[in-house]
């Protein structure tokens, strides 16, 4: 958790120096933790044998993202949920993603 809060107020000073929207990075940052929690445990639960009949009889385990993750599915999410948002916003992704990627091992 410190690790991600490290990262965060990194990113927010580093956008602040690009000239970047802060209130448009905040969210961009958190958006691509909530993307990359979801998504880390979706990609999880396909390794579950016969995942349909278990999401069928306990849907709620798509939310029950504290019970495994898997990286490649968080970078996924995380990155996909973050590029929507930013074209939503109508946001230049490389932008911010050139900030990101400066504090991106936090």
């Amino acid at each position: 958790a410190s690790a991600i809060l490290t990262g965060y107020f990194l990113f927010l000073r580093r956008a602040r120096k690009d000239g970047l929207d802060s209130q448009v990075a905040a969210n961009f940052a958190a958006i691509l933790l909530i993307g990359g929690l979801l998504g880390g445990h979706w990609l999880k639960l396909l390794y579950l044998p016969d995942v349909a009949t278990v999401l069928r009889e306990r849907p709620m385990l798509l939310l029950v993202v504290w019970n495994g993750q898997a990286s490649f599915g968080g970078i996924l999410g995380g990155s996909l949920a973050g590029l929507a948002y930013l074209c939503w916003r109508r946001k230049s992704p490389l932008a911010y993603l050139d900030s990101f990627a400066r504090v991106f091992p936090y």
